[in-house]
């Protein structure tokens, strides 16, 4: 007979476990998943206490719907989300960020090649850090976490096309960032 500990590895049975209000499950669940839902916050809010807000506002909620999950992504993917809609939310409400409503298409190709400089990821993780928050989150969203434009549109509330605007202004901010920052160029 597997012991407790092995049955909540099982991610079926600790979803069941919160949905009975096992007080071990939720525990598992939440040091299963916070140390990454954390990073995910604070990639879109770059900010320590911001980004708790959102991990403790989006695991109530976890909890408080978990009987709601249904299985179709992983257990993971589903808190992602929410987590993600949480930081929004909180970067909405704290710094008052808006996206500029743009719905213009752009098809120049992007000119700037990581290989090509010879750049680490960590100076393009302190670049994208850099850039204002609303280009920040967009490209957070697209390129870190993997979302289309057409889920951004949804998460940020605006059209598709201004998710493609913002994503392309915000990525040419980053390339001028970093050709200027390291290359002086």
């Amino acid at each position: 007979m597997k012991n407790t500990v092995d049955l909540l590895n099982d991610e079926k049975v600790l979803v069941e476990r919160c949905v009975q209000q096992d007080r071990k499950a939720q525990k598992r669940l939440y040091k299963r998943y916070a140390r990454k839902m954390y990073n995910v916050a604070y990639r879109i809010l770059r900010d320590d206490e911001s980004a708790q807000d959102a991990l403790q506002e989006g695991f109530l909620v976890v909890l408080r719907d978990i009987s709601s999950f249904r299985g179709d992504s992983s257990l993971s993917t589903w808190i992602h989300r929410i987590i993600v809609y949480k930081s929004i939310n909180i970067l909405k409400r704290e710094k008052n960020v808006s996206f500029e409503k743009v719905e213009s298409e752009f098809s120049e190709p992007f000119e700037f090649t990581v290989d090509e400089y010879k750049i680490s990821i960590d100076q393009i993780k302190e670049a994208i850090a850099s850039l204002s928050d609303g280009y920040r989150t967009i490209i957070n969203l697209y390129l870190i976490e993997g979302y289309d434009h057409t889920e951004i549109s949804e998460i940020l509330g605006v059209s598709e096309s201004t998710s493609r605007s913002q994503y392309h202004r915000g990525r040419k901010a980053l390339q001028q960032l970093l050709k200027n920052k390291f290359y002086g160029h």
